[in-house]
């Protein structure tokens, strides 16, 4: 069985190659050769195929060349490209049938399969065609293995198509720190390994149409800088999963696509953008954005075109402890998206203790969008699970809103129309910007209206509405009724209503609210309750020269602190009251609002004319 990084690297024994010899037993060693301050072409300066029962070093302790050249063919036990400190040792593999083959997949002679940038600096470049097939592994970058580890650079590009890198086990970069290590293919070029490992800020490029790394098993980003990107048509492809620790990072960018069929254990970064997708087909899997206490694992889809799917279900934040609080964030913006199970899946913020995990919708510009039939929280001990509405323009939410430790903040600029029919979660609701609209449920939720921010909708909530100063509520959508458990107005809290057909009713004809509980108001001389009277649409059956009455707002528990001197009136977008007077009251547990007319001056005059007469005709008398 293959050993699997994604868990522990692996420590092997050098490897001696035991022989018999007419019967007699004897030892005899493995033949090494070194390129040494030379270089040699293959075919050409020596003959093809070169088969080397041992290791083949290039750049012992100077400078090595090895090209490997069309039709050329090298076969080796393991190889070295820069070897000691100081050395360097350059490879070249190209054209049509270039090929070198390393054949210890089972460490025979000390170390595993090809090293690139032992403790010196090697490069390797694969195009053309050329291929280079390690039976092991292939450590990119310093070698980790053995009885020592090294500290080297190593650079590997494979370009073109047909040119080709492959690993039986895995291929590592950098393993210790102090290396420094690059992967580029592109081009059309493939690499085909069992599994992938970056460490210590390596890097993996993955660009150009029909570029492909195929992997058995999955692929491992470890440490700070630690960066492997799939760009430009690019392929990344494993049979099992994605893993990564703080300060690695994944990216998928435009035109490429990374499809992984089993698990996602990332504690780093992961970043779409630009029409970027990334696939995680398995389910029953673990998707899993902070898997580890401390975690501040990232994940952000951005841009038009990019897109996140998963078969299973998404957790964010899924594990913490007291001493390492994990925070963990889910960015989904400028119409980026997000989709699990087909829309029929299930998103999980802080379904651990001692995690705090947020996602975001929109990062101050366009919205992203969700299709899962549920966002909610775990109960884990110590943890919080918000859903922060961060964007600009109009966006529907329809997933269900769910948990006992679930917040929602609308901080953004733009409006948020919830329609998702089983919202009811536990925290607050705070709109401190644009416009929050409910229109289906909003469960027991306290919803706090700060300056600058609007709530409102056609649907139902039991729970409170504190509106502060500066900030309001607009029922209905457009014209309609907005159900809550209780309305506290502050002094300076505004109330946006519509009207569209004066001879209709309360919540079709005009906007109204209705109160479960108390409706109250705290407003004073200094700082008045604002009332905006607008039209939606065309406002009909409206006569200016006739007097209208308007319920605005009922409340089963009572209102409280009303006075009809601590209210404004704003009803310059009715131009069709003409010189009418509005006026709002109190009746019991109502709120009516009056439309009084007031005759136009000709009409005013001719009625004290009349009147004159009648006090004459009567003095007449």
């Amino acid at each position: 069985m293959k050993p699997s990084l994604l868990f522990s690297p692996r420590t092997d024994l050098p490897a001696i190659l035991v022989v018999g010899l007419a019967g007699l037993p004897s030892i005899t060693f493995a033949v090494d050769e070194v390129i040494d301050g030379s270089a040699i072409g293959v075919p050409g300066d020596h003959a093809s195929p070169w088969d080397i029962d041992g290791k083949l070093t290039i750049g012992d302790t100077g400078t090595g060349t090895l090209t490997i050249g069309p039709g050329g063919q090298v076969t080796s036990i393991t190889g070295r490209l820069g070897n000691a400190a100081g050395s360097t040792g350059n490879a070249t593999v190209s054209g049509a049938g270039a090929y070198w083959h390393l054949t210890d997949a089972a460490n025979a002679v000390g170390e595993h399969g090809l090293v690139v940038g032992r403790a010196g600096t090697g490069t390797l470049a694969i195009s053309g065609g050329g291929v280079v097939d390690s039976d092991g592994w292939v450590y990119i970058g310093g070698y980790n293995g053995g009885t020592a580890a090294t500290t080297g650079a190593g650079t590997v590009t494979v370009s073109g198509a047909g040119s080709r890198l492959e690993a039986g086990l895995a291929i590592i970069l950098a393993s210790n720190v102090g290396n420094t290590a690059s992967l580029t293919v592109s081009e059309g070029g493939a690499v085909k390994s069992y599994q992938g490992r970056l460490q210590n800020g390596s890097t993996v490029m993955l660009t150009g149409t029909g570029t492909r790394w195929d992997l058995d098993i999955g692929i491992n980003v470890v440490g700070a800088g630690s960066l492997a990107t799939v760009k430009d048509g690019a392929i990344l492809s494993s049979g099992v999963g994605l893993s990564s620790n703080t300060g690695g990072t994944f990216a998928v960018k435009a035109g490429g696509t990374a499809t992984f069929a089993g698990t996602m254990l990332h504690d780093g970064n992961l970043t779409v953008e630009g029409g970027g997708k990334i696939h995680f087909t398995g389910a029953g899997q673990n998707i899993r954005v902070g898997n580890s206490g401390g975690s501040v694992g990232a994940v952000t889809i951005t841009g038009t075109g990019s897109e996140w799917t998963s078969v299973s279900g998404i957790a964010i934040g899924a594990s913490g402890n007291r001493n390492a609080i994990s925070n963990n964030t889910l960015t989904i913006a400028d119409g980026g998206k997000v989709t699990v199970d087909g829309g029929a899946g299930k998103i999980t913020l802080a379904s651990s203790n001692y995690v705090n995990a947020t996602m975001n919708i929109g990062n101050g510009g366009a919205a992203g969008i969700v299709s899962a039939s549920e966002v909610t929280s775990g109960t884990g001990l110590n943890s919080t699970a918000t859903v922060n509405f961060n964007h600009t323009g109009t966006t529907t939410f329809a997933a269900n809103l769910t948990g006992t430790r679930l917040a929602v903040n609308q901080t953004g600029p733009g409006t948020t129309i919830l329609t998702g029919t089983g919202n009811s979660y536990g925290m607050a609701t705070t709109v401190s910007a644009g416009k929050l609209v409910n229109n289906s449920s909003l469960g027991n939720t306290a919803i706090t209206v700060m300056n600058n921010g609007t709530y409102g909708g056609n649907g139902t909530h039991i729970g409170g509405i504190t509106v502060q100063s500066g900030g309001a509520f607009a029922p209905g959508a457009s014209i309609g009724i907005m159900n809550t458990g209780s309305l506290h107005l502050i002094g300076g809290a505004i109330y946006e209503w519509e009207i569209g057909d004066a001879a209709g009713a309360a919540g079709t004809g005009w906007d109204t609210v209705e109160v479960a509980g108390a409706m109250s108001f705290a407003s004073t001389e200094a700082s008045p309750f604002t009332l905006t009277l607008e039209k939606a649409g065309a406002l009909t059956n409206f006569d200016p020269l006739q007097s209208y009455q308007f319920l605005i707002a009922s409340a089963v528990g009572g209102i409280t602190g009303f006075n009809e001197d601590f209210v404004t009136i704003d009803a310059s977008a009715i131009p069709e009251s003409g010189t009418g007077a509005w006026s709002l009251g109190q009746s019991g547990n109502s709120l009516i609002l009056s439309y009084s007319a007031v005759p136009e001056p000709s009409a005013a005059l001719l009625g004290a004319l009349g009147l004159l007469a009648v006090v004459r005709r009567r003095r007449a008398c």
